[in-house]
Parts: C-alpha cells; structure tokens; sequence
C-alpha cells in the first residue's frame, strides 16, 4: 500500500498547508483550451465573492457553450480558483507570491503567470465584497433595488386623471435570511428619493 505525497505549504496561503486536490484542481486550466483560457474571467468572477453571485450559473452555462465545454470539466478549476483566491486575499499574498506557487504547482509558468494576473484582477473585488459582508454583523444590508414607475388613475371616471407612483423593491439580507420589500412612493417621496441620490 503506497501513502499519497504530503502537500507542501503554499506560502501565498500564509505558510498553510492547502487541500490535497487544489493542485490537481487547477491543473484542469490545461483542458480548457486557448480562447477558453484567455476568457477565464467571465467564468470566474461571480464565484469569487462570499456568496456565489446569482448570475453564476447563467454565465457558466454561456461560456461553456461558447467554449465547446461541458459544466462538469469547469468545476474543479473554479473550486480551485475561487479557495486559492480567497485564501490568498486573505493572507494579503501579492501577485508574484500567488504566481510562485502556482508555477511550481503546475509546472508551467506561462498559465501561473496568467492565472495569478487573474487573482490580481480579482484582489480589489474580494476585499470590497468581503468588507461589505462583514456589514451583516451589525444589522441587515441592502443587496440590490429596482425602481418602477407606474401611474394610478385618480377615478375610473376620470381616466385621463392620474397620480404617478413608484414601487421600489428592496433586496437585503439580514443574516442568513435574504428578503426583498416593496414600497410605495407617491409623487413627493420620490422626488425626495431622487435628491438624495443626486447628491449622493
């Protein structure tokens, strides 16, 4: 019975010891193939922040399709990608670091070199998102909003007698619990509503 190679520790994670399938993981960039490799962002990106973006499974779908890729063969790279990333962020590792590890996880230093200019694309992003998420600790946080104006007619007799009004939907978390609440905005409130915004 052979016992598997122990993992040496990537010093971009800090000195840590990374899971034993990160290498093999990340070695699946090799199979993409060349414009693949090139377009990796699109593939990466929503995966990277604390929650998968809701997006995520739409531009996978829509990259692999232009790729000629089944869905199968891009999972362990963004498994690999997004821990070596996040990890990485956390550790405030630089990009030269990030790509020493990788080229001698790979063996090739041209694709480290092109997957570690991707993690310095991805480093302002994970912090920022990271940052925001901590936000939840102190109470519920705003995650998006949509704004649709609509105009209710003052008497079914009087049709051309209106009152524009405004539902805007909130989208937040708080905690684990994501919600969305609706409100309604009459003419003032959402004058109000775009002062503020302007001057924001």
């Amino acid at each position: 019975m052979t016992t598997a190679e122990p993992v040496a520790p990537w010093r971009c994670l800090g000195g840590a010891t990374p899971p034993a399938s990160l290498g093999a993981d990340l070695a699946t960039v090799r199979a993409l193939g060349a414009e693949a490799e090139l377009a990796l962002w699109e593939l990466l990106e929503p995966h990277l922040g604390p929650r998968v973006a809701a997006d995520a499974s739409e531009r996978a779908t829509r990259f692999c399709a232009t790729h000629g890729l089944r869905r199968d063969d891009t999972l362990p790279l963004v498994r690999g990608c997004r821990f070596l990333f996040r990890q990485a962020a956390r550790a405030d590792a630089s990009v030269e670091l990030v790509r020493e590890d990788l080229a001698a996880a790979l063996g090739d230093a041209a694709r480290a070199g092109r997957l570690a200019e991707l993690y310095g694309r991805a480093l302002p992003a994970i912090r920022a998102l990271d940052i925001l998420d901590s936000l939840g600790r102190f109470g519920p946080v705003l995650r998006g909003a949509a704004l649709r104006l609509d105009r209710v007619a003052v008497s079914r007799h009087l049709p051309e007698a209106v009152v524009p009004v405004a539902l805007l939907t909130l989208e937040y978390a708080d905690g684990p619990r994501e919600a969305e609440l609706t409100l309604q905005l009459g003419p003032a409130a959402l004058a109000e509503l775009r002062r503020v915004l302007a001057g924001a």
